[in-house]
């Protein structure tokens, strides 16, 4: 038995590995297949070849065969090797060079290729020899190339093309086996072989390259002998053929058959091939040779020939270079023929290469990221302790780890306890001595007090700073992966192994201890597998550290080279500056600080280097800025790139005025920094106004003292806002006193109701940023933000204004320039955000120019900050908190994760002993709802698929038994289910599974697991000799979740492993449903292989999809590596199995490449290993890091068939490491009593009696161990290497913690770490079947329910968005009345009165009943519209003071706002036209109402009606008129224009509609003429323009001057409607009116048409009395103003015209009860959608939008006299529209 020295430290030399195991074979053949050793026509220079002839006989006769370089008799060369005894490969190699160099000097014969390169190289046409020669091809060996890589080509060969014996041709066009083939058929015959100097097994390791694909075998040597014998040309034709036909292949762009023509024409055309692949080469690869061929071929000939000068090393080192250029190539050309995502998809990049081939953990390499050139492990180890316990703490889980630290511990306490031994009260149960045993340490876990104390306890962080350093350096300096620290370097770890409360492990309790185990402590048993969330943590941190030390490093660079490009010594000074501030900065805005400061300083300074160079060229200061540039290098002067506010100051001048201010930025930092006035002011004795007269020029950017002002403000303020000290002082402020308010859009009011996701982030109400940093809620505020459901404010508190940093007020404010306005802006902004920069700038002085100064001080300082800072800051704190708000929702989702990754298998126990069942089956089931059907699926021990079964009967609604009297229920008599039942018995029987799964995915499956226990206990009565020969005592169903399963069954690994076999997908989801039962771990692993993405449609998290997928797939890797390396990997059972080797890549150390090439090395080796010894030492896949990774982990055991015999070690199959395997043998001699040649005896005896082995006094041997490490430190303090990596930090620690887990392992190896797999609780059941959560499905939801039965007392209903699951209506939750009724008795109620079986209702979950697998409901009004007592009690509560709701307000007020807000939605429409616009009837009153806009200016816009009309709104000259265009000859669902458009202008007068094609002839026959028939009235001399009131008054006085004359005016009457007009006349002594309307044809007046206002007057003149004809009404559509409208739309808002004005008060009564009139929607009932018609709906209930019952006012009656009569107003009023309600919408 190996001992650790033998595992761990640094193997002496190569020489020191094992040889081949087929080494002896490759002796006896020389290294060649038997069948390609044929003798071919000899020559003076060569002999017969015998295969069977040895390599000594070889070396006493004369070589057949020239060896140079190409060719190696590698049987020499292991022979003498071994002969030997000892030796490096360098020496081994130099030993062969010897040997090979006499040979070399002979003369050489060359062949034809060696010709071609001559001629090509020297233009000499070379004379070949008159004999032929044999040419004997040889290359590297078949090892070469990693064999895992050739089993990975043939891998994907066989994806790509099928196996090898499905190809259609195995041989070339020379009838040799092609290299798939030969690969095949020489199996292990090359297998064993490595490349020469390396003796290893398994060929090369780790720096060999793949062998040629079929399609080079042309061009690349292979490891044949080749005669090549032409009979055309000889040696050389053939290889030119063999040349141009690979060329051939390789040129797609060439046609082979041109090829060929052009060969029959102009002969060879090897030189046309050649430049094609020249040209070809240089414009892929810039020249460079990146796909090998010929060249590649001829370049090494003419390496190997510069061989021959060379001796020794140096000629070793080119033939290896020379090597791996070659296979390098050979990849090139693989990869050039193979589909690249193929490639990918198995690891076949140069890239994967490198990564497998590399002694580093994969997953280091891939996720490290650059390390730092300076990596200071203790600054580092302080900057991750800030962070967890320090000042920048910033709470969360971790911290609250580490702070109630709960923890295993042994021995004697820390050093910080300050005591010697632990108190019983700080242990669970109260241990009273620990000794070599562990317990459980949970003081700080009970007391706030004890964590204060551990806080403050300086002594103890300073030891937590030591775990750190100490884990970061093995993490970092040692290679190791965070679960072999926390399992394997306990000792270093220290209060970095916190367990949480799910995780803590059981201990012995009272009554239950022994002699062995205590009360109190942990035994073997009680171990818990867990997580290492504490140094993740600390490695996340250091990974941000490195990031930052990176940054740091680049930024510096940058810095120094500014820095010696400058002559100036301003400039100088100030990036020196900028330096000592990045050497200070401790956090990445510190770092952007100073990268703000230094941008700053460029723009300075090459704005002065610009003017210098101006001044000296004679350039005028006002150069165009578009011509400054910033350059990095110092050939030219660095100018500022774009032109902004702050450089067109500089340029002005201003940089001088902002000096006047007394201090400089720098200055007031210093000031800050200090904390008094380290710099006084020296102030300017002029006033601000004066000062800055200077630096105004009339014809420059700044032509006025204001605007100058304000340029030197802002130079100033940005000046300061770039000074890092003076951010970092805002930043702390902003952080602590910053706050957040949200308010729901138009949207999320009705959005975001109390049972949305998002609806915590409502209405919070001045929340400060720390309260987010614990929770997820900052990302659901993102997400609704983003949605458009909420408007967010960053403020400060005690903001009330609703504005945030930086709002209106403060810029009115800084209009007006007031200073008592400044302070209370800024004290209502903050005051103490800006009070200590105000004491450190403000001068203080009383005289007028000094007070003057300080007012623009502040003006100064809060520029800075809110138009500078403020955005900054939010911008900061929105990104911090995003990063906060994702870390909390990954961990939640990692916790969900991990429920699956360490859930146990099912373990079953034989009746006999407590023995557990090792070849269990398992059947699992999957409802399904008719298409597919239910279907049952049989798996085998190792979870193969033996047979499946569907059944229609037990698939969707399964009927259920139901009780009868007397009688006893079979379900094989029930008829809609006996068939199927029967059936299933059958399956049952035939493949006698030990456990039955029922997939948890509908409430239907509930029942189904019903029936089968119903079928089990038939089976069980009629044939009890079935549960005997099952072993277990019983048939075990259960229920579990489906959600692995389900995302599974449509995966790679399941398409790959079943598609072919069971096409249907449900089949699939139950081969992953059993899976589940027999290695949860396996089947969740299989959903994260290859790029591992299918894993991340399990829903984890509500937010999962705005976290990036990056951060996602980090948490999977963590979560799967930490279960694997607790679970354990059996690698011959995974190597056996393809579906349970999922987990191997998960293994620390390991990878997907790297879990690659061992199962192919362990199939290579016969499928299975013997021993962890081998898989290090022969397999040729770890090196020494890996392997110390990886070793415990990787269990091997006799878990195949053909591993059954063997002897192996049974420490293989244990948790203990390979290096503490000499610990664990000498526990088990002392333990047993054996002596030192009784190892093997004395393990087995030590695993046979473990409790000798707990009897031990580990505690001395721990000292004892402790005492040796130190003593060998001590003696040598040199020692270094690989091997003994992990050895310095661990000398002079005790090792009790290690010793105890092999004391564990030897009572129980690789015991069970989960929890024992229970069944489902019948709550969790509930929600899984209802596919809801506990925060989803709860009571006040609202649901639609139907209705399946109906009794008296309530009903039955299933909710059809919940999966249908059951809910009950109880009849006093149905109404209102109907409770009433229920409890005072007065009538009976039954629920038949009120529903119908198939009803739908609109309901609310009143209650969540899941032991009864159902919820009540409630269908009351006041209960379903009751929202607010929801919000209080889901969002309002629990967020305190800091979510206001909403003033409650009258239900009446909250159905007119929301009518309003409904007349302001339309259907936007793709109408093009200058006329038309897609705005709301209120934007579009509003436009025209701007001022300029001539009368008769209109707007076409859309309807809120729908596609099917537009609206036309033309404005008057006393408010707005809208006309309603009908589109005609088009669908309703089509937004483009009609063919046809319909306008009436006047009611009920078909004469007066209009007929429209399209726009343009609406805007030609109606729009203009309207417009200046409008003109025309307005310029007349009677137009009056005044409301009829004022109008009456008119016409008073002017008839009390002229008696004799009539008195008469026009004018708009706006409280009629659009368009109405009228002429106010005074024949007597009454003023009276009378009404016309202007159309596009003239004046509509007295049922006649005028085409001029003089022709109205007119007719009126020669008529003045009023007529009475029946007429239809004019429109009126005017409606009250609303909220926001300009003044003087009230006339275009659809009001109705006041009552009494137009009808006789029983007339419009009459007709409006009876259903004809056309008025307004009354009171309490729901708005019209249908458009109205003229007149009313004759026929109809309802009178306008009036119910019948109710009175609607404001439209116009049928058949009603033209004008109308007064009437007094009706009591209730509703809303009417133009042409008698339509509201103009």
């Amino acid at each position: 038995m190996a001992g650790a020295s033998d595992l761990v430290d640094d193997r002496a030399g190569e020489a020191e590995e094992k040889a081949p195991a087929g080494a002896a074979a490759d002796e006896e053949d020389d290294g060649l297949p038997s069948d390609e050793e044929e003798a071919s026509e000899g020559s003076d220079d060569e002999g017969d070849s015998d295969s069977d002839d040895s390599s000594a006989e070889g070396e006493d006769e004369e070589d057949a065969f020239e060896k140079d370089d190409f060719i190696v008799d590698e049987a020499d060369d292991d022979g003498d090797k071994s002969k030997e005894g000892s030796g490096s490969d360098v020496e081994g190699a130099a030993e062969a060079k010897k040997r090979r160099k006499p040979k070399r000097q002979r003369d050489l014969v060359l062949d034809e290729e060696d010709y071609e390169l001559l001629e090509d190289n020297t233009g000499i046409r070379r004379q070949r020899p008159q004999q032929k020669h044999r040419r004997i091809k040889k290359a590297r060996d078949a090892e070469a190339a990693p064999a895992q890589q050739q089993d990975a080509a043939r891998a994907l060969q066989e994806e790509l093309f099928g196996a090898e014996e499905e190809l259609e041709d195995d041989d070339d066009d020379f009838g040799r086996p092609s290299a798939a083939a030969a690969a095949a058929k020489g199996g292990a015959g090359g297998a064993g072989r490595g490349p020469r100097g390396d003796s290893r097994q398994g060929g090369g390791m780790r720096d060999e390259a793949p062998p040629p694909e079929a399609d080079d075998q042309f061009d690349e040597e292979d490891d044949w002998l080749v005669h090549e014998e032409d009979e055309d040309g000889g040696v050389a034709a053939g290889q030119r053929r063999r040349r141009r036909k690979a060329a051939m292949e390789g040129m797609p762009d060439v046609s082979p058959d041109a090829l060929v023509e052009a060969n029959e024409i102009f002969g060879d055309v090897d030189d046309l091939l050649a430049m094609y692949e020249d040209r070809e080469r240089d414009r892929h690869q810039g020249g460079g040779r990146a796909h090998g061929g010929e060249g590649e071929e001829e370049d090494a000939d003419l390496e190997d020939e510069e061989e021959e000068e060379l001796d020794g090393e140096a000629a070793e080192a080119r033939r290896l270079a020379r090597e791996e250029r070659q296979r390098a190539a050979a990849t090139r050309r693989a990869q050039a023929h193979l589909d690249p995502e193929a490639v990918a998809r198995h690891f076949m990049l140069p890239e994967d290469e490198q990564i497998r081939l590399e002694d580093v953990p994969e997953r280091e390499q891939l996720h490290r990221g650059p390390d730092p050139k300076l990596t200071d492990l203790p600054a580092c180890a302080a900057w991750v302790w800030d962070h967890l316990m320090g000042e920048r703490r910033r709470g969360g889980r971790v911290s609250e780890l580490l702070e109630d630290g709960v923890q295993e511990v042994q021995g004697p306490p820390p050093a910080w306890y300050g005591r010697p031994t632990w108190s019983k009260r700080d242990l669970r149960e109260e241990v009273v001595e620990v000794g070599g045993h562990r317990a459980l340490f949970v003081a700080r876990s009970e007391s706030r007090e004890e964590r204060r104390a551990w806080r403050r306890n300086a002594a103890a962080q300073a030891e937590l700073r030591a775990c750190i350093e100490k884990v970061l350096r093995q993490v970092y300096d040692k290679h190791e992966e965070v679960p072999f620290v926390a399992q394997y370097r306990k000792e270093l770890c220290g209060e970095l192994l916190v367990v949480r409360p799910s995780d803590e492990p059981k201990v012995v309790r009272a009554g239950e201890d022994n002699g062995r185990y205590p009360r109190g402590t942990i035994k073997p048993t009680h171990r818990r597998i867990r997580r290492f969330e504490v140094l993740y943590a600390v490695q996340q941190l250091a990974q941000r550290w490195r990031a930052m030390q990176v940054r740091r490093e680049a930024r510096r660079q940058a810095y120094g080279r500014a820095l010696s490009e400058t002559m100036h010594s301003g400039e100088q000074a100030a990036i020196q500056s900028c330096l000592a501030l990045l050497e200070k900065a401790d956090s990445m805005e510190e770092l952007d600080d100073c990268e703000a400061k230094f941008k700053l300083i460029q723009q300075q300074f090459a704005l002065e280097q610009e003017a210098h160079q101006s001044s000296q060229q004679g350039g005028g200061p006002e150069e165009p800025l578009s011509q400054l540039s910033l350059g990095s290098g110092g050939s030219g002067p660095r100018r500022p790139q774009k032109s902004t506010p702050y450089l067109l100051s500089l340029r002005a001048g201003l940089g001088g005025w902002a000096r006047g201010l007394g201090l400089t930025a720098v200055q007031l930092a210093e000031n800050v920094e200090a904390g008094y006035l380290k710099h006084k002011h020296a102030d300017v004795g002029v006033s601000p106004e004066e000062f800055i007269k200077q630096f105004v020029t009339p014809s420059g950017v700044f032509s006025s003292p204001e605007g100058a002002l304000k340029g030197g403000r802002l130079v100033a303020a940005a000046e300061i806002a770039a000074e890092p000290l003076l951010r970092q002082e805002v930043r702390k402020q902003y952080q602590e006193l910053a706050c957040v308010w949200t308010k729901p859009t138009a949207a999320g009011e009705s959005s975001l109701d109390p049972f949305h996701p998002l609806a915590s982030v409502k209405r919070l109400h001045e929340k400060p940023l720390e309260r987010f940093e614990t929770s997820d809620q900052f990302l659901r505020l993102l997400q609704a933000e983003k949605a458009g459901l909420i408007e967010v404010r960053f403020g400060f508190r005690g903001e009330e204004d609703g504005e945030g940093s930086g709002g209106k007020q403060r810029a009115a404010e800084q209009e007006e320039g007031e200073e008592g306005s400044a302070e209370g802006h800024t004290k209502q902004r903050g005051g103490t955000l800006l009070a200590n920069l105000a004491d450190n700038y403000l001068s203080g002085g009383i005289s007028v120019e000094a007070a003057a100064w300080d007012k623009v001080r502040r003006q100064v300082l809060r520029e800075a900050v809110t138009d500078f800072l403020m955005p900054q800051m939010e911008r900061e704190a929105r990104t911090r908190l995003a990063a906060a708000a994702r870390s909390v929702a990954l961990e939640e989702a990692a916790d969900r994760l991990w429920a699956y990754a360490s859930q146990a298998p099912l373990q079953l126990k034989l009746v006999d002993d407590e023995e557990v069942e090792g070849e269990r089956r398992v059947m699992a089931v999957c409802y399904g709802g008719g298409d597919p059907a239910t279907t049952f699926v049989m798996l085998d021990p190792q979870g193969n698929l033996v047979d499946y079964l569907h059944c229609p009967q037990f698939s969707g609604p399964i009927p259920r038994r139901k009780a009868v009297p007397g009688l006893v229920y079979s379900v094989f008599e029930d008829p809609k289910k006996a068939q199927d039942a029967a059936r299933v018995r059958a399956f049952i029987e035939d493949h006698k599974p030990h456990a039955i799964v029922v997939g948890a995915s509908h409430p239907e499956a509930r029942t189904l697991e019903l029936d089968l226990g119903l079928i089990r206990e038939a089976i069980v009565l009629d044939n009890p000799r079935y549960i005997i020969e099952l072993g277990t005592g019983e048939l075990q169903i259960l229920m579990a979740d489906e959600s692995v399963a389900a995302v599974w069954e449509n995966s790679a690994a399941a398409r790959d492993e079943l598609l072919s076999a069971t096409p249907a997908p449900i089949v699939r989801r139950g081969v992953a449903l059993g899976r589940q039962l027999l290695d949860p771990l396996a089947l969740l692993a299989s959903l994260c292989g290859g790029g591992g993405k299918e894993v991340l449609a399990l829903q984890l998290h509500p937010l999962q999809s705005q976290i990036p997928e990056e951060e996602r797939l980090a948490m999977v890797d963590r979560v799967m590596v930490t279960a694997t390396s607790q679970i354990g990997v059996d690698i011959n059972a995974v190597a056996a199995s393809s579906w349970l080797s999922a987990p191997l890549p998960f293994t620390p150390g390991l990878g997907p490449r790297k879990a690659q090439a061992l199962l192919r090395a362990v199939g290579r080796a016969g499928g299975f290993v013997e021993s962890r010894n081998q898989m290090w030492l022969e397999l040729g896949v770890f090196g020494n890091r890996v392997f110390r990774n990886a070793a415990p982990f990787l269990r091997v055991r006799a878990s195949v068939k053909g591993a059954a015999n063997l002897d192996m070690d049974p420490l293989d199959d244990t948790r203990m490491h390979p290096e503490a395997y000499q610990w664990a043998v000498q526990m088990a001699q002392s333990a047993v009593g054996a002596g030192e040649e009784e190892q093997e005896t004395a393990v087995e005896n030590a695993f046979a009696r473990p409790q000798e082995v707990e009897s031990l006094d580990i505690v001395f041997y721990a000292q004892h161990l402790q005492q040796q490490a130190a003593a060998a430190t001590e003696g040598d303090q040199q020692q270094q290497g690989e091997g003994g990596e992990g050895k310095d930090a661990l000398a002079g620690v005790s090792r009790l913690p290690t010793l105890i887990d092999i004391q564990m392992e030897f009572a129980a190896p690789y015991g069970e770490l989960r929890k024992e797999l229970a069944p489902l609780k019948t709550a969790d059941l509930f929600f899984l079947c209802a596919g809801e959560t506990k925060e989803s499905l709860k009571k006040g939801r609202r649901v639609e329910a139907r209705v399946r039965h109906v009794g008296d007392s309530d009903a039955r209903c299933v909710l059809p968005d919940l999966n249908n699951i059951e809910a009950v209506l109880q009849v006093e939750d149905m109404s209102r009345r109907a409770a009433e009724a229920q409890e005072s008795q007065r009538e009976a109620v039954s629920m038949r009165d009120y529903l119908q079986p198939n009803d739908t209702v609109a309901a609310r979950i009143i209650d969540v009943l899941p032991d009864q697998w159902q919820v009540r409901l409630s269908t009351r009004g006041d209960v379903v519209a009751d929202d607010a007592a929801w919000e209080a009690e889901y969002l309002a509560a629990p967020e305190g003071n800091y979510y206001r709701l909403p003033p409650k307000e009258d239900p009446r007020a909250a159905l007119e706002t929301q009518r309003r807000k409904r007349l302001n939605q339309f259907v936007a429409r793709p109408i093009q036209h200058p006329l038309f616009k897609n705005l709301s009837m209120a934007d579009a009153a509003a436009q025209l109402q701007e001022p300029g806009v001539p009368v008769g200016q209109a707007i076409v816009r859309p309807s809120t009606r729908g596609a099917k009309g537009l609206w036309l709104t033309m404005k008057l000259p006393d408010g707005i008129w809208h006309l309603y265009i009908e589109e005609q000859g088009k669908s309703s669902a089509s937004m483009k224009l009609g063919s046809s458009l319909v306008m009436e202008v006047v009611p009920q007068r078909a004469a007066m509609r209009g007929t429209y094609e399209d726009l343009d002839e609406l805007a030609a026959r109606f729009v203009d003429p309207v417009q200046a028939h409008l003109g025309a009235l307005t310029a007349h001399r009677k137009w009056r323009g005044e409301s009829w009131e004022r109008a009456k008054e008119l016409l008073r006085l002017e008839r009390q001057r002229s008696p004799q004359t009539a008195a008469y005016c026009l004018g708009q009457d706006s409280s009629k409607g659009g368009g109405i007009f009228f002429l106010g006349h005074v024949l007597r002594t009454t003023p009276d009116r009378e009404y016309f309307m202007v159309t596009p044809d003239g004046f509509y007046f007295r049922q006649k048409v005028y085409p001029s206002v003089d022709a109205l007057l007119a007719a009126f003149r020669k008529n003045p009395k009023k007529p009475n004809p029946q007429a239809p009404p004019p429109p009126a559509e005017a409606r009250p103003p609303l909220p926001g409208v300009p003044h003087g739309m009230a006339a275009g808002q659809g009001a109705p015209p006041p009552p009494g004005s137009f009808y006789p008060g029983g007339q419009q009564q009459q007709q409006q009860q009876a259903g004809h009139g056309y008025g307004g929607y009354g009171q309490q009932q729901q708005p019209p959608m249908p458009p109205p018609q003229y007149g009313g709906w004759p026929g109809q209930q309802q009178g306008g939008y009036g119910y019948q019952q109710q009175q609607g006012t404001g439209g116009y009656p049928a058949q009603q006299a033209y004008p109308p009569q007064p009437q007094p107003p009706p009591q209730q009023q509703g809303w009417g529209g133009q042409y008698g309600g339509g509201s103009g919408r």
